[in-house]
């Protein structure tokens, strides 16, 4: 009999330290089918469900904190996108508790990474008496250059939820909930712009141009490098050739000082010329999307000359010696 309540008394105590748990259920992801998809990013409406549950009891929270991470970047096959390229935003809250105060939300964006924990709620309503409340956040995935540079697939990570009681300036972590890779935190990319009869080859030394500058006669004449067949271009579609910078800037790993991107001529020429095709040459380089090309008759594959310069007499390049750096963009959009 001793041995019987002694096992009733450990079972009653472990289930009032398990009182305030956290579980969540995710609800689809975002799908990309489109260049404006991937340059703008989308947004899946009550993407994810955070339930925090309690029942009757001791152990109730008087000052709480909810918190969010990604255990890991947005990863398909060898291709990834980092985690920091997305953010919860609140959606709608449902409150079935003791307690009907609702928590505030502000209407910004919760960024997410896989380094440290994101602050979702602080509160000093208490979960206290039965407690279910249901919060629903949109998963914002960002667009821009990350998305655009991987090739299609499911890109997946999951969220770790952790509840904690705020006691002075500790956390005590009171539950932690991690849901499961593949249905959780994720997006798919599936742009017809990626498929396999539609490719973009730098060929020929054309993944790097240099232009030195090593003496004051390079700034008066200026400097120029083209590769000849530098971009092999396939495509079962008519197209549009984009091209665009990484950043507004060139920025050096010695130096905190800057190059504008606009002091960069782009130009695109093929030879012979050929039917069909319009090349829009020179351009300056930009961080927008600008055409460079437009094939309207069907070619199944075209090689290109590919040409980097620098006008003479540049204004803004008085800047400390170094190696000044961006990278850029070719963009194909099928018709």
């Amino acid at each position: 009999m001793k041995k019987l309540i002694m096992i009733t008394y450990l079972l009653n105590g472990m289930w009032c330290l398990a009182q305030n748990s956290i579980s969540a259920n995710c609800n689809g992801q975002p799908i990309f089918n489109t260049y404006n998809d991937l340059s703008s990013g989308k947004t899946q409406v009550n993407q994810v469900n955070i339930n925090i549950t309690r029942q009757t009891g001791q152990n109730s929270l008087s000052n709480w904190k909810l918190t969010a991470r990604l255990i890991q970047d947005f990863s398909y096959l060898n291709s990834t996108v980092g985690a920091q390229y997305s953010a919860l935003q609140y959606n709608t809250q449902y409150n079935s508790s003791d307690n009907p105060s609702l928590i505030n939300f502000g209407a910004g964006l919760f960024p997410l990474n896989k380094y440290t924990e994101t602050i979702l709620v602080s509160s000093t309503i208490p979960l206290k008496g039965n407690v279910n409340r249901i919060f629903s956040f949109n998963l914002n995935i960002l667009g821009g250059n990350q998305l655009i540079s991987v090739p299609n697939g499911s890109y997946q990570s999951a969220y770790e939820f952790k509840l904690y009681e705020i006691k002075g300036n500790s956390d005590v972590l009171v539950s932690s909930y991690t849901t499961t890779i593949g249905n959780s935190a994720g997006f798919t990319i599936n742009y017809s712009g990626n498929i396999a009869n539609n490719t973009i080859v730098l060929q020929n030394g054309a993944d790097q141009f240099n232009l030195a500058f090593t003496n004051a006669n390079d700034f008066v004449t200026g400097k120029s490098s083209t590769v000849s067949k530098g971009i092999k271009i396939t495509s079962d579609s008519n197209y549009q050739l984009s091209i665009k910078s990484a950043n507004s800037v060139l920025t050096s790993a010695t130096t905190s000082a800057t190059l504008p991107v606009s002091i960069l001529k782009v130009g695109l020429a093929t030879s012979p010329a050929i039917n069909g095709l319009t090349i829009n040459s020179p351009l300056t380089l930009s961080a927008i999307d600008q055409v460079i090309a437009i094939r309207t008759a069907w070619i199944p594959s075209i090689e290109y000359d590919l040409t980097f310069y620098i006008l003479p007499n540049t204004p803004g390049m008085n800047v400390p010696a170094a190696t000044y750096s961006t990278f850029v963009y070719f963009i194909l959009t099928p018709n």
